[in-house]
């Protein structure tokens, strides 16, 4: 049996998923959730093997849930809109369904869930979905237990420390394991700069510019934190604020 969790915020789609799922006999399922926080605490408590996943729902979306699992189980995108590159899920280890379902479709699905998951094609597969979306407008972080969501518009800049990302915000100082280059293809370019190899500016931040070096300029933030601006970097902040 393949302990089997719905995650979705509407009911209806719960309800009509969690029948049509009857007709699978190797699938237990073991419970459902209604957004990101109650999905993370119970694939944290339950282990399912196979997640049935919205991706469109309040607070964190369904790849930001990804993010935060150590141990992703299998997952089976469900989702009303078709904006998120089906076709590479086509040739990926598990599958990507829309709303309303199609039983022959979900039949197809459920032949890929006994195969091997390949998690490092489905993080890479994940990536790629979120570059090609629209900009994201916030960034969850998780300390231990505690879940964090902080909006773009608090944050004044990130900065790469090795295989993290340390953000700074209104909110504190937060560190998410992530590379600073795809971090940089899913913001908002009118909002952020990469001014440095090591730094994301926010603009709207940024109160004034200082040279320090022959080929490096110094940004100080609302916050009074600096970062580092290299000459390229320069560049891109005279072009975005016409000076």
């Amino acid at each position: 049996m393949i302990r089997t969790l719905i995650i979705d915020d509407e009911q209806p789609a719960r309800q009509i998923l969690e029948h049509m799922l009857k007709d699978f006999s190797e699938l237990e399922l073991i419970g459902e959730a209604e957004n990101g926080f109650e999905a993370a605490k119970k694939i944290n408590e339950l282990k399912p093997e196979l997640i049935f996943l919205d991706i469109q729902m309040p607070k964190i979306s369904g790849f930001e849930l990804l993010e935060l699992l150590e141990d992703p189980p299998a997952v089976i995108f469900v989702t009303a809109y078709d904006e998120f590159a089906i076709d590479a899920f086509e040739n990926g280890a598990l599958d990507y369904l829309l709303k309303p379902i199609n039983k022959e479709r979900l039949m197809k699905a459920m032949q890929r869930v006994g195969r091997s998951l390949n998690k490092d094609k489905l993080a890479q597969l994940s990536e790629n979905i979120r570059e090609a979306k629209a900009p994201m407008h916030q960034v969850v972080v998780k300390d231990g237990h505690k879940i964090t969501v902080l909006p773009c518009e608090e944050i004044e800049f990130f900065k790469a420390e090795d295989d993290y990302v340390s953000i700074h915000s209104t909110q504190g100082k937060h560190l998410k394991k992530m590379r600073i280059s795809s971090l940089e293809t899913s913001l908002d370019s009118e909002q952020f700069l990469r001014v440095h190899r090591s730094y994301i500016a926010n603009v709207a931040f940024l109160k004034n510019i200082e040279k320090w070096s022959k080929d490096q300029y110094m940004g100080f933030m609302a916050s009074g934190e600096q970062v580092k601006i290299s000459k390229p970097g320069y560049q891109l902040l005279k072009e975005k604020l016409n000076i």
